[in-house]
Order: structure tokens, then sequence, then C-alpha cells
């Protein structure tokens, strides 16, 4: 085989060598570009998630009867404390029967 022949089979590798990374190198950035898309549209959804949670969270927050609702929870924890007391030793029991109607 001459120089010249074995020159041109080396450009054509080369050539084809080439054309294959570069095709590799636009498939690469048609996928990165997928993903690009695909990750502003769920930081989208998640910051209107984010927004009308927060929404909800300063409506409850700045309730005029917000006060009376966390009274209201604290003492209904203090009586479920009381009744379970109650029943750790028995009494609660007694108490039901006492209060029934016979």
């Amino acid at each position: 085989m001459s120089t010249l022949e074995q020159n041109k089979k080396d450009m054509e590798a080369s050539t084809e060598a080439v054309r294959m990374a570069s095709h590799h190198l636009v498939d690469t950035c048609k996928k990165a570009t997928d993903n690009m898309i695909d990750s502003g549209r769920k930081m989208r959804d998640s910051t209107e998630k984010v927004g009308v949670a927060l929404h909800k969270f300063t409506s409850i927050a700045t309730a005029s009867n917000l006060s009376k609702i966390a009274d209201d929870a604290a003492r209904l924890a203090d009586s479920m404390e009381r009744l379970a007391a109650l029943e750790s030793t028995g009494q609660l029991q007694k108490l039901i029967a006492a209060m029934s109607v016979k």
C-alpha cells in the first residue's frame, strides 16, 4: 500500500471519528436541554406548592381566633392527660360506672 493510500485511509478514519464524536455531542446536548426543561418545570411546580402552603400557613397564623384555638387545644391535651391518668389507676371505669344511669 502506498503512502498516499495510507494517508487517505487515516484521513477517512479521522473524519469518521470526528463525525461520531459530533453526533455524540449533539445527543448529549439534546439530553441536557431536556433535563433542564424538566428541572425548570419541576422547580415551577414546587415553587407553586410552597407558595400555596405559605399562604395557608399565613392565613392560619393571622386568624383572629388563633389564640382561642391554641387555648382550646391546650385544655384538650390537659383533659386527655387527666383521663389517661385515671385510666392507668383503674379509676376511670369506676367514674364512668358511677355516672351511668341504672
